[in-house]
């Protein structure tokens, strides 16, 4: 009897040490961009930033994900006006959301596709992001990541789109 209740003992303690596995990745991310067509692209030559990106655990190899950026802006900040005197504002933020899909393509190798609100001078924009990124640690907890975001600026000035590579680390959270 005694044998009986140290197995049962032994089983019971097993399950309730056992891990599960976590529905969630964070990761923290910093971010350089480097703006490659806008409009007013010495206002918004280089920008600087932080991210969050939340990935969904699934069985299958492409995961639902959601990319947050805020990204301030540098450059010269010269007054551009409109054939009209009207001025061209420039872009001193731009916060984006995107919801998307990550594939885990080798053990260290990913890629992301993501579309959502982009948001600057009071606007929303549409934009789209992809991205490559590589695992750096063995465990995952440090990633690099080279990204090319889009954001469709349509409005009564002009259909010059907003175009920015982006260059992060970023260390997982959880």
């Amino acid at each position: 009897m005694k044998t009986f209740f140290c197995i049962t003992l032994v089983f019971i303690t097993t399950g309730c040490f056992s891990q599960t596995d976590r529905k969630l990745s964070a990761f923290a991310s910093v971010n350089v961009d480097a703006t490659q067509y806008d409009r007013t692209l010495s206002n918004n030559a280089v920008g600087f930033g932080a991210g969050l990106q939340l990935y969904l655990r699934t069985k299958i190899f492409i995961r639902p994900t959601i990319d947050f950026n805020a990204m301030a802006y540098g450059g010269t900040k010269e007054l551009y006006l409109t054939e009209n005197r009207d001025p061209i504002y420039a872009k001193d933020n731009i916060i984006t959301l995107f919801g998307g899909a990550y594939m885990q393509a080798t053990n260290r190798l990913f890629f992301t596709a993501a579309g959502g609100p982009a948001f600057f001078n009071n606007q929303v924009y549409p934009g789209i992001k992809a991205g490559a990124g590589y695992y750096i640690l063995e465990g995952r907890q440090l990633a690099g990541r080279i990204c090319f975001t889009n954001i469709f600026q349509r409005d009564d000035i002009s259909n010059k789109n907003f175009g920015a590579l982006n260059f992060s680390l970023a260390l997982k959270l959880f």
